[in-house]
């Protein structure tokens, strides 16, 4: 299963993926539950901007995971003492789908066809610390689009995640 899932996300499918994973979320329009925001302030939030920030993380999970299978990748990995590459790759999809289930948590319907529309979209870049700098700039703009409470669950994996993708691109860049 795994090397499968290699395989498909190096061939850029992991949007893809997400599809037959999440069919029931695949959502054509920009549907957001309502009711009860527990975990962020709902008045305080644009739901568009909320629904394109959490649109936009997907997208550059499911981007840095195809540049990450790459064999240029692969060496740099090694080079920084990440003796299985492709556990890299692998932690950025059960990132993604862990993303999808924490916005779905928070209340937020996302369209698996518009995260497919977005990662086609967006320009291919090769320069894998400035992915993982853009990663975690993205998940910076979603906490600030979610405000959620300070010491949270959501508060600490957004800036956690903004941190461990910093700290990434850093290793990164210091092996290039």
């Amino acid at each position: 299963m795994k090397q499968d899932l290699f395989n498909s996300i190096a061939a850029g499918n992991l949007p893809l993926l997400a599809i037959n994973l999440f069919p029931a979320r695949d959502i054509p329009d920009r549907a957001i539950r309502l009711g009860t925001c527990l975990t962020y302030r709902c008045a305080a939030v644009s739901r568009d901007v909320t629904y394109d920030q959490w649109t936009a993380l997907l997208a550059n999970i499911a981007q840095l995971a195809k540049l990450c299978a790459q064999p240029h990748a692969a060496k740099i990995f090694r080079s920084i003492g990440v003796r299985r590459p492709r556990t890299v790759v692998i932690d950025l999809a059960r990132e993604y789908a862990y993303a999808w289930d924490v916005a779905e948590s928070n209340g937020l319907v996302l369209s698996a066809a518009e995260v497919l529309r977005v990662t086609r979209t967006r320009p291919v870049n090769d320069q894998l610390a400035a992915e993982f700098r853009a990663l975690a700039d993205t998940y910076r703009l979603v906490l600030q689009a979610m405000a959620p409470a300070n010491g949270n669950a959501l508060f600490r994996w957004l800036s956690e995640s903004a941190s461990v993708h910093i700290a990434q691109a850093q290793a990164v860049q210091a092996a290039i």
